[in-house]
């Protein structure tokens, strides 16, 4: 029977959910972090990761093939953000250099929750109030692993004044920054701006063309399904780039790790073959 394109996309389906499957049993076989905050923050980073993935195979079965690709690239463009907060946190090897960095993306949190608050304080007090306490319970945190790094920077043989610098003095990362300090620089920025259209509703997502289905007055956007070739490889790499930096501080064995990047690689030969039966 002659594989039709349709078979082709599917294919590409079932290979990002092997994917995601192997990514959750690398998981199921880890143990949760519960020692540093980082890699506990990392770690459930990773999870939000996980979630966006999957859910981008449910929208990818939704008929006709290829029409929902803008609901797909939000969920991938959250799903690329959270993936590089998690490597950012979860690397370098030492654990107080790892610290020192969620000290400066929760002190970031604060910063957005209270200006949350000041916003919404003349309209609704309930949610002014409820920023407020969490901005303050992110801060004694913040402020006590803070006192804690400081001190464990200088028995390291770290100077008090450097041991400060790490801690304290560094500003809170853009995402810009965190792309930069993850080795992504130019190219994951590249990434983020283009999926960030589907986002923040450019244009571009609005002149696309609409056609009609027979039968039928519901127009849609006409998107063809080679354009997921691209998604569906940005995906996998999303999820097998946390999971393969973030669940080896968690226990998870080179065997678990290593079988979700044989299926990744399965994954671009599908799509390979789905950019391929386009050309035709």
């Amino acid at each position: 029977m002659e594989t039709t394109v349709d078979d082709t996309f599917q294919t590409c389906i079932r290979s990002l959910d092997d994917v995601t499957a192997a990514c959750r049993s690398a998981k199921t076989g880890s143990i949760y972090p519960s020692k540093y905050e980082a890699d506990m923050a990392a770690f459930q980073l990773l999870e939000v990761v996980w979630q966006h993935i999957n859910a981008i195979s449910a929208i990818a079965e939704l008929r006709p093939y290829g029409s929902h690709i803008e609901s797909a690239l939000v969920l991938c463009r959250v799903a690329f953000e959270a993936c590089v907060t998690a490597c950012w946190l979860a690397t370098p090897d030492n654990w107080m250099e790892r610290e020192a960095k969620w000290v400066r993306w929760v002190q970031g949190e604060e910063t957005n929750l209270k200006r949350l608050a000041t916003a919404a304080s003349p309209f609704n007090i309930v949610l002014a109030e409820a920023s407020t306490a969490r901005a303050n319970a992110h801060g004694e945190r913040r402020s006590e692993i803070a006192k804690r790094l400081v001190q464990e920077f200088v028995k390291a043989g770290v100077s008090e004044s450097l041991a400060q610098e790490k801690v304290h003095k560094k500003p809170n990362p853009s995402f810009k920054q965190i792309l930069q300090e993850s080795g992504l620089g130019e190219d994951g920025y590249l990434r983020y701006m283009v999926m960030s259209d589907s986002i923040h509703v450019a244009p571009s997502v609005a002149s696309s063309s609409v056609r009609i289905e027979s039968n039928s007055v519901t127009p849609y956007l006409a998107r063809s399904p080679s354009e997921w070739t691209g998604l569906f490889e940005h995906a996998s790499c999303c999820i097998c780039q946390a999971t393969a930096i973030v669940l080896p501080l968690c226990g998870a064995t080179e065997e678990s790790i290593e079988e979700m990047l044989r299926f990744h690689r399965i994954l671009y030969t599908s799509a390979a073959a789905l950019r391929n039966a386009y050309r035709i």
